[in-house]
C-alpha cells in the first residue's frame, strides 16, 4: 500500500511540476 501511495505522490508531483512549467525528471 505504501508503494502505491508513493507512486501516486510522485505522479501528482510530476503533474504539478509540468503544470508549473518545470520539466518532470
Amino acid at each position: 500500500i505504501r508503494e502505491i501511495l508513493e507512486t501516486v505522490t510522485n505522479r501528482e508531483c510530476s503533474n504539478y511540476l509540468a503544470n508549473s512549467g518545470y520539466a518532470p525528471r
